[in-house]
């Protein structure tokens, strides 16, 4: 499974490997994104789009789930 913000057209792919061989099973195209979805939490929250996710990941291993909900 793959996940990024853009891509010539896929945002997500879900393949199964074996061996050298990779069969793509499924994949989500643009303007469907989880990754821009994270780009633009990261810039609500007053950090850099395309720079800081970084930030934001590590954030989350210390804040409280107060907001869970809201992303579900």
């Amino acid at each position: 499974m793959t996940l990024d913000g853009r891509g010539e057209q896929a945002t997500t792919a879900y393949a199964l490997g074996e061996g050298n061989q990779l069969e793509m099973l499924a994949q989500v195209n643009m303007p469907h994104s989880l990754g821009i979805l994270y780009e633009l939490v990261t810039e609500y929250l007053g950090f850099l789009h395309s720079s800081d996710e970084y930030k934001v990941m590590a954030l989350a291993a210390f804040g409280q789930p107060r907001f869970e909900q809201a992303f579900r």
